[in-house]
């Protein structure tokens, strides 16, 4: 996720596709993830099997959205030959070279580990991928783990940068602790499993990914509803569905509410953000206006974070894809910027007015003022509430 500089940098990045990591299969409109600058190309390994995947920067927030946080798996980090392959959602893939720990390998591990690599040749991308053994397919993404000056394209990727997810396909033959791998059916994920949260449709190819946030694993069906692709990442400890309350500037997670501060609204304490989703992605602090902000980023699940420094409670926030919560009026990331608007002006909220620094900005007036980002398309791309002011 890159660095904000100012609050005039809030929305006004043109980012090319947030979540449309790595080529292969291409977001859909249900994902609600950025059209600007289209769908992107078919490169042979369809690392966007993984899912609506975070692609270090949240979607117009100007915000680093990725990992940074190290979490111990319990996994050694073996390296050597002839390993079984096995897949354990949450913590590992091994195939026959070694092992890759999401949250605990860093990028030098893994190059080590398997040699260099080919690179992503598309914008934005920080994932590579590795042609082994058996004809296995290897693509691993890595965090922007230190949100330091190369946060910008093209996102140079760091010796320590940490693994977010790493994905399989071609000839990998482990399974879970279940027996789920690459070829078995919808019904044996779902008996393992159970049902996906939330699935959604891809293209390019065509297919369904099945979202097993809280599990750590993203499972990629091919038309005939056979897995085509496994993504392991971290498990987080809440799914990304609360109810998006701009009336007060709050996200409502069943009985837990995450609120900004506006007025009277003192924002919820960083303990409370940390129970509810566990470790930060990443984290740091950016500066704006001379106002250092501390900053949590959940971004594999469309969340942003942010903390005056010094302080412990969340001064705002944003979200973005994959976050599939939504308003009262079932209005969300996707939604239609009609439908928005018309939510919005039920609301009590006043046309909106483009910022300046980015017209796909949108700040609209109302009981807690409100920032909406669109994409080409005319969907929402992102929500930050409270809105501090329209840059």
């Amino acid at each position: 996720m890159e660095a904000m500089r100012g609050l005039q940098l809030l929305c006004s990045l043109a980012l090319t596709a947030t979540f449309a990591c790595s080529g292969g299969d291409t977001d859909t409109p249900d994902t609600g993830t950025a059209a600007d600058t289209g769908t992107t190309a078919d490169t042979g390994i369809t690392p966007l099997d993984a899912g609506t995947v975070d692609t270090g920067v949240a979607e117009d927030t100007g915000v680093a959205a990725d990992t940074g946080v190290a979490e111990d798996t319990g996994v050694e980090q073996d390296a050597g030959m002839g390993l079984d392959p096995v897949i354990v959602a949450g913590s590992h893939v091994q195939v026959a070279e070694g092992a890759v720990n999401v949250m605990q390998d860093s990028f030098a591990d893994v190059t080590a580990r398997f040699g260099p690599g080919t690179r992503t040749a598309l914008a934005n991308t920080r994932s590579y991928s590795w042609s082994l053994s058996g004809g296995v397919e290897l693509t691993v993404w890595f965090a922007n783990s230190n949100l330091d000056g190369d946060d910008a394209p093209p996102n140079d990727v760091d010796a320590t940068d940490l693994v977010l997810w790493v994905a399989v396909q071609g000839g990998f033959t482990g399974t879970t602790a279940d027996g789920v791998g690459l070829g078995s059916t919808r019904a044996e994920v779902e008996a393992s499993l159970g049902a996906s949260a939330k699935e959604v449709p891809l293209t390019n190819p065509s297919g369904t990914l099945l979202q097993y946030f809280t599990t750590g694993i993203l499972v990629a069906l091919d038309d005939a509803d056979a897995v085509r692709t496994l993504t392991v990442h971290r498990a987080y400890g809440q799914l990304p569905d609360g109810v998006i309350d701009v009336d007060d500037a709050r996200l409502r997670f069943g009985g837990t509410d995450i609120e900004g501060q506006d007025g009277l609204v003192r924002g919820t304490d960083e303990d409370r953000v940390r129970s509810l989703f566990g470790t930060p992605d990443a984290q740091g602090t950016i500066s704006i206006s001379g106002q250092d902000l501390k900053t949590w980023s959940y971004g594999f699940i469309g969340l942003e974070f942010f903390f005056i420094d010094g302080r412990d409670t969340v001064l705002f926030m944003s979200v973005h894809a994959p976050y599939y919560g939504q308003t009262s009026a079932m209005t969300g990331v996707g939604s239609t910027r009609a439908d928005m608007e018309t939510f919005l002006s039920g609301a009590g909220y006043g046309n909106g007015t483009p910022a300046s620094s980015n017209a796909n900005l949108i700040c609209y007036t109302g009981p807690r003022d409100v920032g909406v980002t669109y994409s080409a398309a005319g969907e929402v791309s992102s929500i930050t509430m409270p809105l501090l002011v329209c840059p």
